[in-house]
């Protein structure tokens, strides 16, 4: 999906919003945060070793929101 000028992942995600109603809330929290157990990662770099939400984003890098799994 080509975000086009998100700028950041929060802006990202605020994009993703526009095409997928209700994926916000499942990203961020009520502060605009990742959720700890969401991982986001700009090209091979977790965000949270970046800038959390705030990690800039450019042309052709490519993003990966993954929840975390659990069961048993």
């Amino acid at each position: 999906m080509q975000i086009g000028r998100a700028g950041d992942v929060l802006g990202m995600v605020k994009e993703m919003e526009r095409a997928f109603p209700g994926i916000e809330q499942r990203i961020l929290n009520d502060q605009e945060q990742i959720r700890p157990y969401v991982n986001v990662f700009v090209n091979s770099i977790n965000a949270r070793d970046a800038k959390g939400e705030k990690t800039l984003l450019k042309d052709g890098d490519v993003v990966h929101v993954l929840p975390s799994v659990a069961g048993g």
